[in-house]
């Protein structure tokens, strides 16, 4: 009567799967978004700080003007709302079809990008990223009009280097190993979801 227990007893104990250590295939990469590999807590503090010394720059090139010490005073706090708040409301998912991005605080934008016209996507880390160990994964695509304009440049430095703009997305603040893992799973759904052209009737 006792050998269902021993039996049981000895069986090895099966760890379970964490879905973000994986490399996501098939249906798997269908249900990513910004839960499975988020934006790190990191990379806010990381612009923080960014922030803090420009705006000690400001105050000790123009100490003797008391106005824009206030101003300098008042607008580093305001950037920590800021960036926590672009952060939360900038969103991705990887769809069937497309990769579905959503950014924007007041002005809601969205954006379904086809992998078909994802040109190339690389992850790239600066001196703070390796200071905080964290990545920056880069989505560059047909899509948008091409190279960025100036607007379109400042547009991207203001909300810190994250969300779309023009035919380039920036999603920063991942961990190394999740930047890497959602590159394999964008390049794998590049693969499945070739470009199709219509115009030569191929």
């Amino acid at each position: 009567m006792d050998q269902p227990q021993n039996i049981a007893q000895n069986m090895p104990s099966v760890e379970p799967v964490n879905p973000s250590s994986q490399i996501p295939t098939g249906q798997l990469a269908d249900q990513i978004d910004q839960t499975v590999y988020p934006i790190q807590r990191g990379w806010i503090w990381e612009n923080f700080i960014v922030i803090f010394l420009l705006m000690l720059l400001w105050v000790v090139a123009y100490a003797s003007d008391i106005f824009g010490i206030i101003l300098a005073i008042i607008v580093w706090p305001s950037s920590l709302i800021g960036l926590i708040l672009r952060r939360k409301y900038f969103t991705y998912k990887l769809e069937p079809q497309y990769f579905v991005l959503k950014q924007g605080i007041i002005s809601k934008q969205e954006r379904h990008i086809l992998y078909g016209v994802i040109q190339n996507t690389f992850v790239k880390q600066g001196l703070l990223d390796r200071i905080f160990n964290l990545s920056c994964l880069v989505i560059e695509n047909a899509q948008g009009g091409g190279k960025l304009g100036a607007q379109q440049v400042k547009q991207q430095q203001r909300s810190g280097g994250i969300g779309f703009s023009g035919n380039k997305v920036i999603i920063p603040g991942l961990k190394k190993e999740h930047a890497e893992l959602l590159k394999t799973a964008i390049l794998q759904k590049m693969k499945e979801n070739p470009m199709v052209d219509t115009q030569s009737g191929i």
